[in-house]
């Protein structure tokens, strides 16, 4: 098998601190392939202050261990030439005249006491600096995690007009011009320099530049095949609708449901994933994560070739802690987000507090729903009971040391984290929802199945759990044991097939 002639490229936005489910399991699958010996490339597009710090918090985190075959790129740090960056502390550098206000910031004001610079720090580290003229923010010099200038802006009216990226040399190497839709800033356009300050390229958007980039740049042996995993084609849709080399080859891949209202099959398309529909015959595959969603999509779309099904996988086997589980203590591993209906789980769990006054639930994740998460706990009397926690990385300890996993989704595609609880001997509770859940968890082994939306059932099962610890500890064991049914290699398997079929 001739895996030098085949280098994988997966697409993604961004990779920020806090990692949704999607960037966890393409994580997975990077890692997965890469111990096989493929050569990944994970590109993102966005610009990020903290790309760099970010990526290798992946490595810190033990999100990625594969540091030979795999390759972390960012589209603005590439031509930025980040992997030659050094550290330079510019912290030191104070002026005179210069005053601190209360949080330690640096204000420069002229002749006539008003302010004309202004210098924030976070963790003794140079953020940017704030240029004024009459009173207004006219400009914005930022800088990145290693103290070099990254970016210049131009503002207008408080807004963000214009952005002059530069690379380590202190050259400019991209610019941007920015517009606003209802307070929202678009890129309008962007030109990117050679070495001598001349324009060799024009774009309408980021991901005109990543074509570009990709195919002029990176992408350029035509005795190589390259493979592109996307995960997001409502970003990456331009890739599918201009003509694709014939040594590229596009794979596709949904992570949720492919509909839009999660109590009716038959509503309308996920507007996410219309595109690889629209353009299925450009696809070398789509991925689909169960038997059960392929199903429904070849009932709505007809059936295809191209659709092949997949399930997520772990590149590894987690380690053992050697943790003392508390029977009492559970968990949720779930965005902040109304999708994921945690007030149900809230609702859910204030019915178990009341027959074991000693369980507690962490909710740990993040997002938009914080507050109302938080609210709905203080009006219940659950702070003593319910605790919002950040995002955790490494989830097996977490795990290990839980009783159960609890998930009240609306709509799931296969749900990566059922699979990391039952690989830690940590049993689940689900609504049974399309889809995953009903292909991981067999209703009274490894967890329970609930009818979907049945709060009162839900509750019900975790107090049964908790008053039968011999059963407990039965459901725990095979939690385990089943969950080596969905082994790393028959998955690896999938994609070794798929990819040299190419």
């Amino acid at each position: 098998m001739n895996m030098s002639n085949k280098e994988i490229f997966m697409l993604y936005p961004k990779i920020s601190e806090n990692k949704t489910g999607i960037v966890v399991s393409m994580l997975r699958r990077a890692e997965l392939l890469a111990n096989y010996g493929y050569k990944i490339k994970i590109l993102t597009i966005e610009h990020d202050l903290n790309t760099r710090a970010n990526f290798e918090k992946l490595y810190s985190d033990c999100l990625l261990k594969n540091t030979k075959n795999i390759e972390l790129i960012n589209l603005f740090s590439y031509y930025q030439k980040k992997s030659s960056d050094y550290f330079c502390s510019i912290a030191a550098c104070v002026e005179n005249g210069v005053e601190f206000d209360s949080i330690n910031n640096r204000i420069y004001k002229d002749t006539s006491g008003r302010t004309k610079r202004y210098e924030v720090f976070k963790s003794s580290k140079l953020i940017h600096i704030n240029f004024f003229e009459n009173g207004q923010v006219v400009s914005r010099s930022r800088y990145d995690d290693y103290g070099k200038l990254c970016s210049n802006q131009i503002l207008n009216e408080k807004k963000v007009i214009a952005e002059s990226f530069f690379d380590v040399n202190g050259k400019l190497v991209i610019q941007v011009h920015y517009g606003y839709n209802k307070d929202k800033r678009v890129i309008q356009n962007l030109h990117l320099f050679d070495e001598h300050g001349m324009v060799i390229q024009s774009c309408q958007s980021l991901i005109e530049l990543a074509q570009y980039t990709i195919q002029r740049k990176l992408c350029i042996d035509p005795r190589k095949k390259y493979l592109f995993l996307i995960d997001r084609i409502n970003v990456f849709n331009l890739l599918l609708k201009d003509n694709i080399p014939s040594n590229f080859f596009m794979f596709g891949t949904i992570h949720a449901a492919h509909y839009n209202n999660p109590n009716d099959i038959k509503s309308s398309p996920n507007k996410n994933y219309t595109p690889y529909f629209r353009h299925i015959d450009k696809l070398s595959g789509l991925i689909i994560l169960t038997h059960r969603q392929k199903k429904d999509i070849e009932e709505l779309y007809g059936a295809h070739n191209n659709y092949k099904v997949i399930p997520h996988a772990l590149a590894h086997r987690p380690d053992d802690y050697y943790l003392t589980f508390d029977p009492y203590k559970f968990v949720s591993l779930a965005r902040y987000d109304k999708v994921k209906r945690l007030d149900l789980l809230i609702s859910i769990f204030e019915r178990v507090v009341t027959h074991h006054p000693q369980a507690t639930l962490d909710l740990f994740g993040f997002g938009l729903e914080y507050s109302n998460l938080k609210k709905m706990i203080k009006d219940k009397k659950l702070e003593n009971h319910i605790f919002l926690k950040p995002f955790v990385s490494d989830v097996n300890q977490v795990l290990q040391e839980a009783s159960m996993l609890l998930l009240t989704s609306q709509s799931e595609s296969f749900c990566l984290v059922i699979m990391e609880a039952l690989a830690n001997g940590c049993p689940v509770t689900s609504f049974d929802i399309r889809y995953g859940p009903s292909e991981m968890i067999q209703h009274n082994q490894n967890g329970y199945l609930i009818a979907d939306g049945d709060v009162e059932q839900y509750a019900q099962k975790i107090i049964q759990y908790l008053n039968d610890q011999q059963n407990m500890s039965h459901i725990r064991e095979q939690a385990k044991l089943l969950s080596q049914n969905f082994s790393s290699t028959s998955i690896l398997k999938k994609w070794v097939e798929l990819f040299e079929s190419i």
